[in-house]
C-alpha cells in the first residue's frame, strides 16, 4: 500500500474534529441552560432573603414605635453569582430601594370619639395622618416576573403583576386595639451590596385613647395602601370572624381617581397614585371601645417631627392656705403622643401665676393659681392658636368641684383582664380582692375606678400600701368626661398591698395579691394504667398558685393528678425544646398544642420537644399524674443550640420570673383588652 493509500490518519483527524465539536455544543448548552438555571436559583434564594429583611425593618419600625429606641436593619440589595472558570455570567444582580412619597399611603379616620378629656379631638371628625411606602424592586436576569416587596405602616406584602401576597399578619386591628403606624422620610438607592435601613422614632405610642362611635354608626378606618383587596382581606379575616371588624371594603385606582374629591380627599387630598393603589375602609364594630394607638417612624432622610396638634387636662391640685393650687395639661400631637418643648399660654387671669410655660419631656406644663373666690373657667392655648386650646375650671379648696358621687374601684374590667382573677371575699356581692399575676414579660396591668353618678373634673389620689408589691404610674388624676379614671399599676413583686382611691367626697380600697408562677388544679383519683387523665371532666380538689412546675402542692404521694397553666414570657423568636422528666406520666402544650408527650406509667423517664415561638408570652399548659410508687416531675427548657454559642442554651428549668398564672378562662394568647371567653 503506498503513503497516498493509507486513511487512517485521515480518520483519526475526523474523530478528533467530532470530539470538539462535541465538546463545544455541550460547553454552548450548558451555558445557555445550566447556567442560567443556577443563576435563576441564586436569584430565587436571594428574593427570599430580601424579603424576610423587609419583614425584620417592619417588625424594627413597629418596635421603634412602641420604645421610642432608633433599630438598624441590613437589607440584601442585590446578590453574586459563583465564579465560573470556561462560562459566562451576566453582571451582578443589583436592585432598588426607595420611599414612595408623602401620601402615597395613610389612614383616615372617620365617626371616632374618645372617652375622657380626648374627646374634644377626637370628637368624630376626619382626623388624617399621611404615610410613606418602602418597596424593594429587583433587577434580576434570569428570575422572570419576580415581584416587588412592599412595607407600609401595617403590612409587608409582595405584589406580583397579579397579584399581592402578604408577608406579615398585619398590625392595623388585633382584638380591640387599633395601631396606626405612618412611615415617613425619603430613601432611594440602586445598587448591589447591603443597605442599612435606620427607623426614627419621630412620634413614640406612649398614649392609647380609648375611642368608640361618635353616632351609633360604625367607626371607618380608611387606609391608603397598594396591596390588594384579598390580601387586606386575608390579614383581617380573623378580625372579621371575632366581630372585631364588620366589614372590609375596597375602592381601586380607578375608582380614587373617579372619585377623587371624596375618597381621596378623605385619606388626605392631595395623593400620590401609584400602581395598584386603592383605599380599604374598615369598619369597626359599632357596639365595641378600641384602644388606638399611633406612632411616626422616619425611615429616610427629611422625617418630620409632627408638631403640637391638642392639649388636654391630666391634673389639678387644689389650693390650701399654705400653697397655691395647680393645674397641669398635656401638648399632644395627631398621633396622640406628648410633644416637649411646645409653649402652653393662658388667657389673662388674674389668678394664675404664670402667663406661659414649655412642656417637659412629659409634654406637660404646670401652672400654679391662687385660690379664687368662686369656680372659674381659665383657657389654656398652645402657643398663640386660638383654636388649639382647652378650658379648665379652678376649684376653691373648700369645694370638691364635682358634686356628690360614689367612688369606686371598676373590679369587672379588672377581672376581664387575662391573668386577673377578682373576689368577693366578705359576702357582700362586691369584689374586694383581686389576685394579678407578675412576670418579666408582663409586670405592670391596667386599673380602673369610677364614679356614680358619673362625674367628670373628680380630683383623685392614688395610693398603695406597700410599694415594694406594687405602685401606681400616676399617684393622681382627674375623672374623664363619663367618671373614670384609669391608671397602669407597676408589679414590683410578689404579695399583698391595699390599693387606695380617695376624693374629697368618697374613697374606697382594694386588696392586690400579686403572684407568680403558675395556676394549678389538683385532682385525686385512680390513674392508672391510662396516658393521661382526662382532666375536662375531672373536678379539681383544690386549686391555688405554685412558683414552678413542681409537686408541692400535693396533698398524698398516691392516685392524684395536676394540672399547670400559665402564661410563659419567651425572651426572643427562636427554635425552643422543652423537656419533661416524670414519674408517672406527663404532657406539655404550648398556646394548646401538644410539644411533649411522656404519658402513661413509667419510671423515671425524659420526653422533649421542639416548637418555634416569637418573643413575648405564649400560653404553657402541663399536666401529670401519678399512680403508684416514687413521685417525680421537672420541666426544662432551652433554646435550640447553635455552632456560635452552645453553652448559652443549656438545658434550665423553667424559672418562676418567667411565668403568671394563667385561669382556664383566659385566652391562649394573652390580650388585656378583651374579657374572657
Amino acid at each position: 500500500m503506498g503513503l497516498w493509500g493509507d486513511e487512517r490518519g485521515q480518520s483519526t483527524q475526523i474523530g478528533a474534529v467530532l470530539l470538539f465539536g462535541f465538546l463545544v455544543v455541550s460547553m454552548a448548552t450548558y451555558q445557555s441552560t445550566v447556567v442560567p438555571a443556577q443563576n435563576e436559583d441564586i436569584e430565587f434564594s436571594h428574593s427570599q432573603t430580601v424579603q424576610g429583611d423587609l419583614q425584620r425593618v417592619h417588625d424594627a419600625a413597629l418596635r421603634t414605635a412602641a420604645t421610642g429606641v432608633r433599630q438598624s436593619t441590613a437589607v440584601t440589595l442585590g446578590t453574586r453569582y459563583p465564579s465560573r472558570t470556561l462560562f459566562v455570567n451576566p453582571p451582578a444582580p443589583s436592585g432598588s430601594l426607595r420611599t414612595t412619597g408623602a401620601f402615597s399611603t395613610g389612614y383616615g379616620i372617620q365617626n371616632a370619639r374618645a372617652t375622657g378629656e380626648a374627646g374634644d379631638y377626637w370628637d368624630g371628625d376626619w382626623r388624617v395622618v399621611g404615610s410613606e411606602a418602602l418597596v424593594y424592586a429587583p433587577g434580576y436576569h434570569e428570575y422572570r416576573s419576580p415581584p416587588e416587596t412592599v412595607v407600609e405602616g401595617g403590612l409587608v406584602y409582595n405584589r406580583f403583576d397579579d397579584a399581592t401576597v402578604p408577608l406579615t399578619d398585619g398590625s392595623l386591628v388585633d382584638g380591640r386595639t387599633v395601631t396606626l403606624v405612618a412611615l415617613d422620610g425619603s430613601r432611594s438607592v440602586s445598587r448591589g451590596g447591603v443597605e442599612s435601613v435606620g427607623t426614627e422614632p419621630l412620634s413614640v405610642s406612649t398614649t392609647t385613647v380609648p375611642v368608640r362611635s361618635a353616632d351609633g354608626d360604625p367607626i371607618r378606618l380608611y387606609v391608603l395602601t397598594m396591596a390588594s383587596e384579598s390580601a387586606w382581606r386575608e390579614t383581617l379575616a380573623d378580625e372579621l370572624a371575632e366581630g372585631n371588624v364588620e366589614s372590609v371594603d375596597y375602592y381601586s385606582n380607578e375608582q380614587l381617581r373617579a372619585y377623587g374629591s371624596g375618597i381621596d380627599g378623605a385619606v388626605g387630598g392631595d395623593v400620590s397614585l401609584d400602581r395598584g393603589q386603592g383605599a380599604v375602609v374598615v369598619q369597626l364594630n359599632a357596639s365595641r371601645t378600641y384602644d388606638l394607638r399611633m406612632a411616626k417612624v422616619g425611615v429616610g432622610s427629611g422625617a418630620e417631627t409632627p408638631g403640637p396638634a391638642y392639649l388636654v387636662p391630666v391634673g389639678e391640685t387644689r389650693p390650701t392656705a399654705a400653697a397655691p393650687g395647680s393645674v397641669t395639661v398635656e401638648v399632644r400631637d395627631a398621633y396622640n403622643n406628648p410633644v416637649s418643648g411646645a409653649t402652653v399660654g393662658v388667657a389673662g387671669d388674674g389668678a394664675v401665676v404664670e402667663s406661659s410655660v414649655a412642656t417637659g419631656a412629659d409634654g406637660r406644663a404646670t401652672f400654679h393659681y391662687r385660690e379664687p373666690s368662686g369656680d372659674r373657667n381659665v383657657t389654656f392655648r398652645i402657643g398663640d392658636d386660638p383654636a388649639e386650646r382647652v378650658e379648665v375650671t379652678l376649684s376653691r379648696a373648700a369645694e370638691s368641684g364635682a358634686g356628690e358621687y360614689d367612688l369606686r374601684w371598676d373590679t369587672a374590667a379588672l377581672d376581664a383582664r387575662s391573668g386577673v382573677r377578682c373576689v368577693d371575699t366578705d359576702g357582700d356581692g362586691a369584689a374586694d380582692e383581686c389576685t394579678v399575676g407578675r412576670s418579666a414579660g408582663r409586670d405592670e396591668v391596667r386599673t380602673a375606678l369610677g364614679t356614680t353618678p358619673a362625674t367628670g373634673q373628680a380630683f383623685v389620689d392614688l395610693t398603695t400600701g406597700d410599694r415594694a408589691v406594687a405602685e401606681f404610674d400616676g399617684s393622681e388624676g382627674n375623672t374623664d368626661g363619663d367618671g373614670r379614671l384609669a391608671r397602669d399599676l407597676d408589679l414590683n413583686g410578689a404579695g399583698t398591698t391595699t390599693l387606695r382611691a380617695a376624693s374629697v367626697e368618697s374613697s374606697d380600697e382594694l386588696t392586690a395579691r400579686v403572684v407568680e408562677g403558675a395556676y394549678y388544679r389538683y385532682y385525686e383519683g385512680d390513674y392508672g394504667s391510662i396516658p393521661m387523665p382526662d382532666f375536662a371532666s375531672e373536678t379539681p380538689t383544690a386549686t391555688g398558685y405554685a412558683p414552678a412546675f413542681d409537686l408541692s402542692a400535693r396533698e398524698r404521694d398516691d392516685e392524684f393528678a395536676i394540672e399547670y397553666t400559665a402564661y410563659l414570657t419567651v425572651p426572643e423568636t427562636a427554635t425552643y425544646r422543652f423537656y419533661t422528666e416524670s414519674d408517672d406520666g406527663s404532657r406539655l402544650y404550648i398556646d394548646g398544642e401538644r410539644v411533649v408527650d411522656n404519658g402513661g406509667d413509667h419510671s423515671r423517664a425524659e420526653a422533649s420537644g421542639e416548637v418555634d415561638l416569637s418573643a413575648g408570652e405564649h400560653a404553657i399548659r402541663v399536666t401529670y399524674y401519678e399512680n403508684t410508687g416514687d413521685q417525680h416531675l421537672d420541666v426544662s427548657w432551652r433554646r435550640a443550640s447553635t455552632s456560635r454559642d452552645r453553652s448559652r442554651y443549656d438545658k434550665k428549668p423553667v424559672p418562676t420570673w418567667a411565668l403568671r398564672p394563667r385561669y382556664p378562662d383566659d385566652p391562649l394568647r394573652p390580650d388585656d383588652d378583651r374579657h374572657r371567653r
